[in-house]
């Protein structure tokens, strides 16, 4: 635990003492300005609009269920 914590805290520009005080919001915007890629950042909003139309939630007919999970296994793997 104590290198998880050293680690996150390094990640998010922070002292150890006051990980704590680093909220979910605050500690994405961090990792999202620093350490993500603009690939990486295109890829999670890809997978997040994928599961959107897997779940039904967004409405896509013309993919199967299977063709968007592969889809979604392309992008986590590539």
């Amino acid at each position: 635990m104590g290198r998880n914590a050293q680690y996150s805290a390094a990640l998010l520009r922070t002292l150890l003492s006051k990980l704590a005080s680093v909220n979910k919001k605050l500690s994405w915007t961090i990792v999202n300005n620093v350490v993500l890629s603009d690939s990486d950042v295109l890829n999670m909003n890809m997978i997040l609009e994928l599961s959107y139309f897997k779940q039904n939630i967004g409405d896509l007919t013309l993919l199967s269920k299977e063709e968007i999970d592969f889809m979604i296994e392309y992008c986590c793997i590539s």
